[in-house]
């Protein structure tokens, strides 16, 4: 309601415009000047049961990570509202690692190589391997999931269904580690590499366990030195990107957009107007 608000004149700043109403902003050529857009603390990832088959077997999870176009999605299925993801943390998160290339390389879109590792866990161009059901929850990433469906298909052989669910039920399957395989979000509650990282080593929401990625989350979370802490949460990420706990798909984007009578727009030193991370102090009418 606040767009439309903001349209009529009744609100002066938007913070957070998503989905159809940012693409409406960004499509007026009268709010361009006055719209800032970047990727949200919000992640969109596929997981999967790892203690059953055949999600059990690590090649099987590397070769879904190899057989999905990022770009394709970002560009070409969401228009440039979501920004392809190779980790988990969000581009712009403290700590984040999100544009390193070395660590983007380790689940970059490769058809062959995902057909390769397929053939190598045995189920060449996708033989043997079970139809299975992708899930979503409520209407979240449904249309990404078709996208998906397609790749998959086409780079593996595979058969994956999208089947919506209703959240309360998908939470409560996510819970017992009953979702072969789906695709889920987490959003920032607090900037801090412990929202996004820390739950991965507790079990409480994915079968995924990694010891190693454990003890160095444990070691990070009372670590008082910065630098090394982020260092060691870069280093349990990594490993949580190489072992395919999850494969990671896009950013959401959002989007800043003011009214033209404001003044005292603060400087970002990364370009990004977040409401949550600027001093607003100096904002005024203008005469």
């Amino acid at each position: 309601p606040v767009f439309p608000m903001f349209l009529a004149g009744d609100f002066d700043f938007v913070f957070g415009l998503r989905g159809a109403q940012l693409q409406q902003a960004l499509a007026d050529e009268s709010l361009k000047d006055n719209l800032v857009t970047y990727p949200s603390f919000t992640t969109f990832y596929m997981h999967f049961d790892v203690l059953n088959p055949p999600f059990n077997d690590l090649k099987v999870r590397q070769a879904f990570s190899h057989a999905i176009d990022r770009d394709a999605i970002s560009k070409a299925v969401m228009q440039g509202l979501e920004v392809p993801a190779y980790t988990m943390m969000p581009s712009g998160f403290p700590c984040n690692q999100a544009d390193n290339p070395d660590i983007r390389a380790i689940q970059a879109y490769d058809p062959e190589k995902a057909k390769a590792l397929l053939a190598e866990a045995g189920f060449a161009d996708g033989a043997g391997f079970p139809a299975l059901e992708l899930w979503t929850r409520q209407g979240q990433i449904t249309t990404e999931a078709e996208a998906i469906q397609r790749m998959l298909k086409d780079n593996l052989g595979i058969t994956v269904t999208p089947k919506d669910q209703e959240r309360s039920f998908y939470m409560d399957k996510l819970r017992a580690y009953e979702i072969p395989i789906g695709l889920i979000q987490w959003a920032q509650d607090y900037s801090d590499p412990t929202n996004f990282l820390d739950w991965w080593a507790t079990g409480s929401r994915h079968s995924w366990k990694n010891e190693k990625f454990s003890e160095l989350i444990d070691a990070a979370r009372g670590e008082l030195d910065v630098a090394k802490r982020c260092q060691m949460y870069n280093e349990a990420e990594k490993i949580l990107i190489e072992d395919v706990g999850g494969v990671f798909i896009g950013y959401p984007v959002e989007g800043t957009l003011w009214a033209d009578r404001v003044g005292g727009i603060p400087a970002a030193k990364d370009g990004l107007l977040r409401s949550s991370s600027l001093d607003w102090s100096n904002l005024y009418i203008k005469k």
